[in-house]
C-alpha cells in the first residue's frame, strides 16, 4: 500500500475554474496538474501517470470528446469527467457515448463533484485490479484517521472536526447511530481525548433493570472524575428516565468534573416528540447530538475500513492479507445492515477461512458475494440522468408560467405520469422558498 497522492489532470481554459478546481482538489489531498492546451495535455499523458482527468468540452486544439476517446484508447485508460458551461442533451449523450465516466454542468457543486471523483476512483481501482488479476488493498491511506476511527467521507470528516473544539470544553453529548455504526468506539475516543488513560471509563447499560441501573449510578464515586456513558438510552422506561434525571440534578456540581456521554440507536429528538423520552432529561444529557451515519451512506470509507481491519487482523495472525478486486466490488455494493461491526466480522471470518493471504468471493457470506457488480457501469450514466432531470425541471418551471396549462397537460407533453409532475412542482416550489 502506497501513501503517494492521487494525481488529477484538469483541462480548462477559464482561469477562475482552474483556480477553483485546484484549490478544491488540493484541499482534498490530490496532486493537481492544470493545462489550458489540450494538445500539450495529451503529450503529458503519454509521459506521466494520472489517476483521473477532468476536462472541459470546448478545448483547443482537441475538444473534450476527442480527449475522452484518446484516453480510452491508451493501454492503461483512466476515468475522464467532462464539464461544460454550454450544456445540451446532445452534448451529454455524446460525452458519455465517447467513454466519459460522468458529465457535469457548470456551475457545479463541489460536494457533488467530489462524490463523482470518489466513484470514479473506486471504479478505476476495481477495473485495474481485475485486469491485472492481482489482489488489492486500498491504493491510498485515509486522509482522516482520528485515533482508532477511520473515515474519509464528508460525514466522518465533519464528526472529526467537532472533536478538537469539544476536547477544550467537553460538554455532555449524545452519540446517535444505528447498531454497529461505531457509537461505542466514538465514546471511547472522546474519553481518551479528555483523560487518556488517567481516568476510568464507566459504561452503564440502560437495558438493565431499573433497580440495577440506579444502583450502578449510586455506587459511582462522584469525587473521582472520569467518563460516564449511558448506553442504549432509547431503551429507558419513563420512570427510569425520571430516576436518572433526579440523580443527575442531585449531582450537578460533581458532574462538572466528569465527561457525560449518552448513546442512542434511535433519534432521541423523535422520541422526545413522541413523548417517549423526557425533554428535561434530553437537555440534561446535553441536547447536543453527534450522529454517526450508517456505512451504506458513507461507502467511500469502505476501502479504508477494509485496510484498517486487515492490518489489525494481520498483526494477530502474523501475516499480511489482501482482498481480490471482486471482493472489494462486492463490498461496495452491499447495504451493510450491521454497519462497520458487520464489515469487521465478515473480514475476520474470511481471514480464518482463507488458506493463503488472499480473500476471495468464496470466503464471503453468499448474500454479500452475490452483490458483485461492475462499478463503472453502475455510475457511468448517473451524470446524464442528473442532467436530463435538471432540464426536465427547467422545462416544467417554464410551463408553469402559463396559468392555463395544468399539471395533467404538462404530464401529457412530457409523456410521464402526472404524479411525477406533481412531485417536480413540489420540489420547485420548495426550492424557490
Amino acid at each position: 500500500m502506497t501513501s503517494e497522492k492521487l494525481r488529477i489532470m484538469v483541462l480548462d481554459d477559464e482561469p477562475a475554474i482552474v483556480y477553483a478546481l485546484e484549490s478544491l482538489l488540493e484541499n482534498q489531498g490530490f496532486e493537481v496538474v492544470s493545462e489550458d492546451d489540450s494538445g500539450k495535455a495529451l503529450d503529458l499523458l503519454q509521459q506521466q501517470r494520472f489517476n483521473l482527468i477532468i476536462t472541459d468540452i470546448h478545448m483547443q486544439p482537441v475538444d473534450g470528446y476527442e480527449i475522452v476517446r484518446r484516453v480510452n484508447a491508451m493501454p492503461n485508460p483512466v476515468p475522464v469527467i467532462v464539464v461544460t458551461g454550454y450544456a445540451s442533451v446532445e452534448s451529454a449523450i455524446q460525452a458519455v457515448e465517447a467513454g466519459a465516466f460522468d458529465y457535469v454542468t457548470k456551475p457545479f457543486k463541489f460536494d457533488e463533484l467530489i462524490e463523482i471523483i470518489n466513484h470514479a476512483m473506486m471504479a478505476a481501482d476495481s477495473k485495474g485490479a481485475r485486469e491485472t488479476m492481482e489482489g488489492i488493498v486500498p491504493s491510498r491511506p485515509p486522509r482522516y484517521y482520528y485515533r482508532s476511527m477511520v473515515g474519509d467521507s464528508f460525514q466522518m470528516r465533519h464528526i472529526f472536526s467537532l472533536l478538537e473544539p469539544w476536547k477544550q470544553a467537553p460538554v455532555p453529548t449524545i452519540i446517535q447511530g444505528e447498531p454497529g455504526s461505531g457509537c461505542s468506539q466514538l465514546a471511547w475516543v472522546m474519553h481518551w481525548l479528555v483523560f487518556e488513560s488517567s481516568k476510568r471509563f464507566y459504561r452503564i447499560p440502560c437495558e438493565d433493570p431499573e433497580e440495577r441501573l440506579i444502583q450502578q449510578l449510586i455506587q459511582l464515586d462522584m469525587k473521582e472524575a472520569g467518563t460516564l456513558v449511558l448506553d442504549h438510552i432509547e431503551k429507558l422506561s419513563l420512570s427510569t428516565q425520571q430516576a436518572i434525571l433526579t440523580f443527575l440534578e442531585k449531582n450537578l456540581q460533581a458532574l462538572t468534573a466528569w465527561c457525560l456521554l449518552s448513546i442512542s440507536r434511535h433519534d432521541v429528538r423523535e422520541l422526545v416528540a413522541r413523548n417517549r423520552f423526557l425533554e428535561p432529561l434530553y437537555y440534561r444529557l446535553g441536547g447536543r447530538i453527534i450522529e454517526i451515519p450508517p456505512l451504506r451512506k458513507r461507502m467511500e470509507d469502505i476501502q479504508f475500513l477494509v485496510s484498517h481491519f486487515l492490518n489489525q487482523l494481520g498483526k494477530i495472525q502474523g501475516k499480511s492479507f489482501m482482498i481480490s478486486a471482486s471482493v472489494m466490488n462486492a463490498f461496495r455494493h452491499y447495504e451493510w445492515p450491521g454497519n462497520v461491526a458487520q464489515l469487521r466480522e465478515v473480514l475476520q471470518t474470511a481471514v480464518q477461512n482463507c488458506r493463503d493471504n488472499m480473500i476471495r468471493l468464496e470466503h464471503l457470506p453468499a448474500d454479500i458475494a452475490h452483490n458483485q457488480q461492475e462499478s463503472q457501469e453502475l455510475f457511468r450514466w448517473e451524470g446524464l440522468r442528473r442532467f436530463l432531470l435538471h432540464r426536465e425541471r427547467e422545462f416544467i418551471r417554464e410551463l408553469t408560467r402559463h396559468p392555463s396549462i395544468s399539471p395533467l397537460e404538462i404530464a401529457d407533453i412530457l409523456a410521464v405520469p402526472v404524479n411525477d409532475v406533481l412531485e417536480q412542482l413540489a420540489e420547485i416550489e420548495n426550492g424557490d422558498k
